[in-house]
């Protein structure tokens, strides 16, 4: 006897359902690695600009301490 539930049709619309939300999903996931990506990056150029700004502030204030004990 065949089996009265048997579309396999039905079961490939079901497949492909499934597949096209894994590559939402999937492009998703890659978009958001993608923007963490940028974020660290500009994470990293604010660390490294602060710093720059730290090692001049130190250097101006050694500076500034030279000048007084003379």
């Amino acid at each position: 006897m065949i089996d009265p539930d048997f579309d396999p049709y039905a079961e490939l619309q079901e497949a492909q359902d499934m597949i096209n939300k894994l590559i939402i999903a999937h492009n998703n996931h890659d978009e958001l690695l993608v923007q963490y990506s940028k974020q660290a990056e500009q994470v990293a150029q604010l660390l490294n600009s602060q710093q720059r700004q730290i090692n001049n502030l130190k250097f101006e204030v050694k500076q500034l301490q030279k000048n007084e004990i003379k």
